[in-house]
């Protein structure tokens, strides 16, 4: 009679490991699920406005992150851009941007929440112009804007607009 090399592993250690299997995929699912979105902040630099001055926080409900403008990498499109960051399935997205004036004060601080949906993409654009709202928006699903004080202001560009827009679903 063939026994096997090594006895097999007791009903109690099958359970563990099934245990552990099925924790390791509820995480999994809720780090990764199929459900969850994304978010992409940009920003378009115009002098006095330059990247290091911005300074953005992301909130959703299970995650916030902490974006500065140095941290953000040219686009295709001439503007700079972050990283993809993940975005929770439902609920707001909370998009609070501050540029920085000489100091570590804020010159100008918009607050903006974007509706989540599942596998929502969001592209969050943050600009200076002297447009009015529904044009600097030009398509987008909303928009936040307040005054630029004039020492820093683009040229005649006296709001800070932050717009976000549906880039899939």
């Amino acid at each position: 009679m063939l026994r096997p090399l090594h006895p097999p592993p007791s009903r109690s250690l099958r359970r563990v490991a099934l245990a552990l299997a099925l924790l390791a995929s509820t995480v999994a699912c809720q780090d990764l699920g199929p459900d969850q979105g994304q978010v992409t902040l940009r920003f378009r630099e115009a002098a006095p406005l330059g990247r290091e001055r911005l300074v953005a926080t992301i909130e959703d409900r299970a995650r916030q992150y902490y974006v500065e403008g140095i941290d953000l990498t040219p686009g295709a499109d001439g503007w700079l851009e972050s990283r993809p960051l993940r975005a929770a399935s439902d609920g707001e997205l909370m998009v609070r941007v501050a540029l920085r004036g000489s100091g570590t004060a804020a010159v100008a601080v918009a607050d903006a929440r974007v509706p989540l949906s599942p596998r929502a993409v969001w592209r969050v654009d943050v600009f200076a112009s002297s447009l009015p709202g529904a044009e600097a928006c030009a398509g987008c699903a909303g928009f936040q804007r307040v005054p630029l004080p004039q020492a820093w202001r683009p040229s005649a560009q006296d709001w800070l607009y932050v717009t976000w827009t549906a880039a899939g679903t």
